[in-house]
């Protein structure tokens, strides 16, 4: 008989920190740097400074929520006759509807709330970093296969 593998709750949270540097440049553009996590844990360790980082929590895909997900994320080739995948809907709608929480606060030390249109201002490099992370968290990787 099997165990429950059922998902439900704030219990199976996925747990994704981005860490990063950001630096305004000459045209007084501010830009980011992503970290990978070994490497942004150790300069915060050793205290070098400038390294920040973000820490989300995410829904895990069930059945459903990737039923949702797929479903909400195609659009029709007319050249084809096929239905496609738009990876830009899936990125708005894997942020929408997966991204519970985040410890990001304003200038005035208040949570930011995860919403639309906050996360609608995330920038470009960091938000693309959060998906990809989170569809990693979804694959087996190559050292757990082995086991």
């Amino acid at each position: 008989m099997a165990n429950s593998i059922l998902l439900s709750g704030n219990e199976n949270l996925i747990s994704i920190p981005i860490y990063y540097k950001s630096k305004v440049n000459k045209y007084g553009v501010r830009q980011f740097k992503i970290l990978t996590d070994d490497i942004g844990r150790m300069e915060i360790e050793n205290k070098e400074g400038g390294v920040e980082v973000l820490n989300t929590k995410w829904k895990p895909q069930t059945w459903q929520m990737n039923n949702f997900l797929l479903k909400n994320s195609t659009a029709y080739d007319q050249a084809s006759g096929t239905h496609q995948i738009d990876y830009v809907r899936y990125q708005d709608n894997v942020f929408m509807n997966c991204l519970v929480e985040w410890d990001m606060v304003d200038d005035k030390g208040q949570p930011i709330p995860v919403n639309p249109k906050m996360v609608g201002m995330l920038p470009s490099s960091i938000a693309q970093s959060l998906v990809r992370k989170y569809d990693a968290s979804m694959q087996i990787d190559e050292d757990e296969l082995k086991n």
